[in-house]
């Protein structure tokens, strides 16, 4: 099953280990379950932590670009915006939250 993939991918230390997850799972990590799994786990994983979300969609893009599916590379780049969009929301309310901590009355 192509689940136990996901952490190994997310969790590779640098670009070379997660190259060689990729190398040599290619058949695997080709299928549409595999590619759809990754971009559902983006998804997943945007309302809990967006960074998890941006390394799964910049993932879902090299796994895709390395197994020649460039139709889920392309769904990796939205994906990939998707979780830019969620950080930046994110750090504008953590702003806002330090603003009000910072300006509440004593």
């Amino acid at each position: 099953m192509t689940v136990d993939l996901v952490p190994r991918l997310v969790d590779a230390k640098d670009e070379v280990e997660r190259r060689r997850v990729i190398e040599s799972n290619r058949e695997r990590l080709a299928s549409d379950e595999a590619l759809i799994l990754l971009k559902n786990e983006s998804e997943r994983y945007l309302g809990v932590d967006p960074h998890v979300a941006l390394r799964l969609a910049e993932i879902l893009v090299d796994v895709a670009r390395s197994v020649g599916r460039p139709e889920h590379a392309a769904i990796g780049v939205l994906a990939t915006g998707d979780a830019l969009f969620w950080i930046g929301r994110t750090a504008a309310r953590s702003s806002r939250s330090r603003v009000a901590v910072l300006t509440r009355e004593p």
